[in-house]
């Protein structure tokens, strides 16, 4: 599969853990081999962060920065809209920034061959070392599930369902389940068990109340799924700095 785009979605106000995270993600970018960029794209949209994201703390110039200007809350369904509004590459890995792609992930997806009518999911896993104290994460560096915000999926078969949903920005979760459904209602989901992610769990927040979209969700699934409208919001490209 090559070429495809390698996209994150990051929010931050002030934050050290997404801060940290992205030096994370820049690390490995900035020290990809020149016959993988040849083949990938990066785009980052910065989801009205304070400060706003830089090619400079980032140290890469070859990633594209997109940056919405409206402070939408929750607004990850509208960002990752734009994202694949903006990839250039018929193939989209969409990611959270808390789930790194390192240069052996990149290449399981180079290796992937091309399918029609099929999506696509990944697995996740702690990196060597880490050892969280939350007690719902696991403490070793076996591969995991399938983090629910991550897939792998052709442009023209995300917005043949309209994409994500615009109405869930505003309230947390349940937006990549119903994209989930509206996918599965389309395509084959497959598994690919040899693309892993590194999860960094402290670069985004839980705990917020998902009742709002979950009803929302229901709802939806109730009245047949329509499509609504995308990128609600201004949006510009980050020049380089």
């Amino acid at each position: 599969m090559k070429p495809f785009t390698l996209g994150y979605v990051c929010w931050r106000d002030n934050d050290p853990g997404p801060t940290s995270a992205l030096q994370d993600h820049a690390k490995v970018w900035r020290n990809l081999p020149e016959d993988i960029k040849k083949h990938l794209e990066i785009v980052l949209i910065d989801d009205c962060s304070t400060p706003p994201i830089t090619h400079a703390e980032l140290g890469c110039t070859d990633v594209k920065i997109y940056r919405i200007k409206d402070d939408i809350r929750w607004n990850i369904t509208g960002a990752k809209n734009l994202l694949m509004h903006v990839a250039q590459n018929e193939w989209v890995l969409s990611s959270d920034i808390d789930f790194v792609a390192t240069e052996d992930t990149i290449r399981a997806v180079f290796n992937t061959p091309e399918q029609k009518g099929v999506w696509f999911k990944v697995r996740w896993k702690f990196p060597l070392g880490v050892d969280p104290s939350l007690p719902w994460t696991i403490k070793t560096n076996k591969r995991s599930g399938s983090p629910p915000g991550v897939f792998l999926v052709h442009k023209k078969d995300y917005w043949a369902i309209g994409g994500m949903d615009e109405d869930f920005a505003g309230a947390w979760g349940y937006d990549d389940i119903y994209l989930e459904h509206r996918l599965n209602m389309r395509l084959a989901k497959r598994l690919l068990d040899n693309v892993v992610m590194l999860y960094r769990e402290d670069a985004m927040t839980g705990g917020h109340p998902v009742s709002n979209n979950k009803s929302l969700m229901d709802r939806k699934i109730r009245n047949g799924c329509q499509t609504t409208e995308a990128l609600r919001f201004e949006w510009e490209e980050r020049a380089n700095e």
